[in-house]
């Protein structure tokens, strides 16, 4: 835990975790809260970072309201979501399900099923794979370039959507949106049968 604030006042780190850990359930729980300090001395989620290093193959979930959470070079079952914050993830492996409400969310590098949820902000991902991929947007746009999923369903309200396909053996691609451009690229060497239709 790295923490810095401009206050005199000494803040312990048990003043802003904690670890509940449940062994029957096989858990660890680790919640952090702002001490009750002046706002003008301390602003812990600008200038304060928790890192956390996590053995492979265990599941990883994580919320937060108001800040960002990274992940990179996990090879772990992510679900992770915001309220009001960024969510970024690279070169990670494993079952991933995100879901936001004000932020964006990018992706890079990433093997294995995706699930998205966002209400408001930009989604984009580059070197995705998987058998499954799932994006529901209302408001912002989608752009996803060099992916390799047999199953891709991507629906959209409010804002463009760009999907670039890698050579694929099988599969389907089901893109819909309610006002915004749809692009979609497919490698040159890809058999494929479209059908498409506009209001």
């Amino acid at each position: 835990l790295y923490f810095r604030g401009t206050g005199e006042e000494e803040i312990r780190e048990e003043d802003l975790l904690e670890v509940n850990i449940n062994e029957a359930k096989g858990t660890v729980e680790i919640n952090i809260t702002e001490p009750d300090l002046d706002d003008e001395d301390y602003d812990i989620s600008d200038r304060s970072t928790l890192t956390i290093a996590l053995p492979p193959d265990i599941i990883v979930k994580a919320e937060t309201e108001n800040n960002f959470i990274t992940a990179k070079g996990m090879n772990n079952s992510l679900d992770l979501s915001s309220e009001n914050g960024p969510l970024k993830l690279e070169e990670c492996s494993g079952k991933v399900k995100i879901t936001n409400e004000n932020g964006l969310i990018k992706l890079d590098k990433i093997n294995g099923d995706i699930t998205i949820s966002e209400e408001n902000g930009p989604i984009s991902g580059e070197n995705l794979s998987g058998a499954k991929l799932e994006i529901k947007s209302e408001n912002g746009a989608i752009k996803l370039r060099s992916c390799q999923f047999e199953d891709v369903k991507v629906r959209n309200e409010n804002g463009m959507i760009f999907y670039e396909s890698l050579l694929v053996d099988g599969g389907n691609i089901d893109i819909q949106n309610e006002n915004g451009h749809v692009s979609l690229v497919l490698s040159p060497m890809q058999g494929f049968v479209l059908e498409a239709k506009a209001e």
